[in-house]
């Protein structure tokens, strides 16, 4: 279950612990983005690509330059044995790639981000049997290579607007490395009780809200998972 989901229960205590803390938070969230685009990269106006893809995708760059040290994407699935060594390869790249939480330079998003739309897809794959029913189509005596499955997993559009957001993402969130703990995809001590409620990274300054969903540490299990 989703924090989203949560959030739209009124009985959930999830919901309750934000709004007890946070109250009203649609305008100091609105203001907030605000202040973040302020002179800031933006993505494309009018997204050409598939939106769930290249946001995930986006996601798992992001989690893989906030903890270069764990595989990105735990979680995902692959019809073969070959293209499960090819997700492993892709993982492998963009650590090293991230390592020291190294922002890449402008002619290095596109690679990165067909690593990246890759996992997406076999995280996709992971998480429902369209996904998986998807790949298992798509990938009918394709040779396991990243070129060779770039051209039936994703197409350039997907590719483009995963570069254009990710940099912009990574131009909002240039101040979260400066923090003295990042903890990615955690899931807390009371995440079984809530159906799952977890969060997409901690940092210092909002880990004692977060912890106190129910652990005085965050569980640090689910590092790497999108």
């Amino acid at each position: 279950m989703s924090l989203s989901s949560h959030i739209g229960n009124r009985q959930s205590p999830v919901r309750a612990y934000f709004e007890k803390r946070l109250g009203d938070a649609k305008a100091v969230v609105g203001e907030a983005n605000a202040a973040l685009r302020d002179g800031r990269a933006s993505p494309p106006v009018a997204p050409c690509g598939t939106p769930f893809l290249v946001g995930t995708a986006v996601d798992i760059l992001l989690n893989a330059w906030l903890d270069p040290t764990s595989p990105p994407t735990f979680f995902n699935a692959s019809p073969t044995a070959d293209g499960a060594v090819l997700v492993a390869e892709s993982q492998r790249a963009l650590m090293k790639s991230f390592a020291g939480r190294r922002v890449p330079r402008e002619g290095e998003w596109g690679e990165l981000a067909a690593h990246a739309l890759l996992l997406a897809r076999c995280v996709t794959a992971y998480r429902s049997r369209d996904g998986r029913r998807l790949l298992r189509e798509r990938l009918v005596d394709v040779p396991a290579s990243l070129d060779a499955y770039a051209t039936r997993l994703w197409d350039r559009k997907d590719q483009q607007d995963a570069v254009a957001l990710a940099a912009a993402a990574f131009d909002d969130l240039a101040g979260a490395v400066q923090a003295r703990q990042i903890v990615v995809n955690p899931t807390f001590g009371l995440s079984g009780a809530l159906g799952g409620a977890d969060a997409d990274v901690v940092l210092d300054g909002t880990c004692g809200q977060a912890c106190a969903l129910g652990s005085d540490q965050p569980d640090r299990r689910a590092f790497g998972v999108v």
